[in-house]
């Protein structure tokens, strides 16, 4: 837990005034925590999609890599990882394009598509921020576009 802690306070500490919440973090994503020591964490879980006729997804609710460990594939290791276990028929995320660009670029280069966002609210009842936009891809294709990166 002390690994997960140092590791987002280095990747995200500078997004934000107050300490990481990892705890709150936690308990959002049900344990389903991925992470590279010293380097990266990816941080889903499954949901269903709002006003999507019901579409489930496997949702990246965090994922980050530590600056001097960036475009050296670690999160598409993380991906890689996740993919692994069960995972719903769509992968999303909900990314917001100003404040995290990198993660935006790392999306699209895999192929996660920009989709219409419905806002709703988060589990403790405030609002998303509305600069949020939603990725998603089909599952299948992401494993292919991950296992084609990995013969490069």
């Amino acid at each position: 837990m002390d690994d997960i802690r140092q590791l987002t306070a280095a990747i995200f500490s500078k997004y934000q005034n107050d300490p990481v919440p990892i705890d709150r973090w936690l308990r959002k994503v049900d344990g389903n925590i991925l992470y590279i020591k010293d380097k990266g964490v990816l941080m889903y879980h499954d949901r269903e999609l709002k006003n999507d006729n019901g579409k489930k997804s496997t949702h990246i609710w965090l994922c980050g890599v530590v600056s001097q460990y960036r475009l050296q594939g670690v999160a598409r290791a993380m991906l890689r990882s996740m993919l692994r276990n069960k995972c719903q028929p769509l992968v999303s995320a909900h990314v917001n394009r100003k404040k995290f660009p990198e993660m935006v670029a790392c999306l699209e280069q895999l192929g996660f598509k920009t989709v219409p966002l419905v806002l709703d609210r988060s589990a403790d009842g405030k609002h998303l921020e509305k600069a949020l936009e939603r990725f998603e891809i089909d599952t299948e294709v992401l494993r292919t576009r991950l296992a084609n990166l990995m013969k490069k």
